[in-house]
């Protein structure tokens, strides 16, 4: 079954493409930014970093979710340093966005959900 992909062809709010971008161009851990034709090789992973950045989460749980992604999906050794910066630049995303845009991302009547 094929994951679902972001479709950037359409108009996407500035902070997703934001994210995209920082992913592909910086964080990249799994080394395909030099083809752009892999430019939506980490889409799956936006809407999660999207959620924390918009609930304005601490930077420890987007970096825990970049070293989630790198050691469970891609299976790799996390590069925590990396991990952190780039942690720290997507916090840095949200700034003056906190709450923006989620009631296009969750259903009408529903419940946010609890991070621990």
């Amino acid at each position: 079954m094929a994951r679902a992909r972001i479709d950037f062809d359409h108009q996407v709010d500035s902070l997703a493409a934001d994210i995209r971008s920082l992913l592909f161009e910086e964080w990249d851990p799994a080394r395909v930014n030099r083809n752009d034709y892999m430019v939506g090789h980490y889409d799956d992973h936006i809407p999660t970093i999207y959620k924390l950045i918009v609930f304005g989460r601490p930077v420890e749980e987007i970096y825990a979710q970049l070293n989630f992604v790198e050691k469970g999906d891609l299976r790799l050794d996390p590069r925590k340093e990396v991990n952190r910066q780039i942690a720290e630049k997507l916090y840095n995303l949200g700034v003056g966005r906190r709450g923006s845009g989620m009631a296009r991302l969750l259903p009408k009547g529903s419940v946010l959900p609890a991070f621990a």
